[in-house]
């Protein structure tokens, strides 16, 4: 369980796979099984996926950050190499939201 509002540090293996679990970028195939549940406040993950992707990023531990470059210009620039662009599902998912479930989408992510 992550605490709201701290920093957790992850050690040991898995953790690049449980950030793509979390971030949905987890390629389940058949010879992958996940057992278990994600929550986020007690929603699943499944409800959450939606919401989250318009407020959480997920960087890659392979990318290179300059140290002249702020984090937001870190960011902006591996963005641009990725192509700069979203995915069309990625765009598909963020412009399904209403004005209300963008709102929702806030308050879950604020609490």
């Amino acid at each position: 369980m992550f605490a709201p509002g701290k920093i957790t540090l992850l050690l040991g293996s898995g953790k690049s796979s449980l950030l793509k679990m979390l971030s949905g970028r987890l390629p389940l195939a058949k010879n992958i099984t996940v057992e278990g549940g994600i929550s986020f406040n007690n929603v699943s993950r499944e409800q959450m996926i939606k919401r989250l992707l318009q407020f959480v990023a997920y960087v890659n531990q392979r990318d290179k950050h300059y140290p002249v470059l702020t984090v937001k210009e870190t960011l902006q620039f591996a963005h641009k190499c990725c192509g700069g662009d979203l995915s069309r599902g990625g765009k598909e998912l963020l412009s399904n939201g209403s004005p209300q479930e963008n709102l929702e989408a806030l308050e879950a992510a604020k609490a």
